[in-house]
């Protein structure tokens, strides 16, 4: 009997190492799992943070696209053309005259001096001959 019970003994001890084994391996395989979640929630984090910039930036490209297609179209018209060769080139349409002046600076020159206008005095007449006959002072 004696040896039937050091037996369950020793099979009961192996089971206790084989439970603490079990348990440890268990735990570092959590441990493993939860590391590596952590560890993919931060990627993600990122690459949401990426793609955020990265409309951001392709919403700005848009407005940039859509202002120079809008001038674009304003340069390439027939009335924006027209406008530069007359200004640029001076050209003129047919039985048009051309009139060139001088700089702003010689026009001002040319200008004759705006008149000062004498100051209206404005005391009511009665006052006036007061003073004049010296009654008020």
């Amino acid at each position: 009997m004696r040896l039937f019970t050091s037996i369950k003994q020793a099979d009961g001890r192996k089971n206790k190492l084989k439970d603490i084994f079990l348990t440890i391996l268990l735990l570092i395989s959590v441990i493993i799992f939860i590391s590596s979640a952590l560890q993919t929630l931060g990627k993600i984090k990122k690459v949401n943070e990426e793609v955020a910039e990265k409309e951001e930036k392709l919403a700005e490209l848009k407005k940039k696209e859509d202002e120079l297609k809008k001038k674009y179209e304003e340069i390439t018209s027939d009335e924006y053309m027209e406008k530069q060769l007359r200004n640029q080139l001076n050209l003129s349409k047919e039985n048009e005259i051309v009139l060139v002046l001088p700089p702003d600076e010689i026009l001002m020159k040319l200008v004759p001096p705006d008149k000062v206008e004498e100051q209206v005095d404005l005391t009511p007449n009665w006052k006036k001959w007061a003073e004049l006959f010296r009654i008020l002072k």
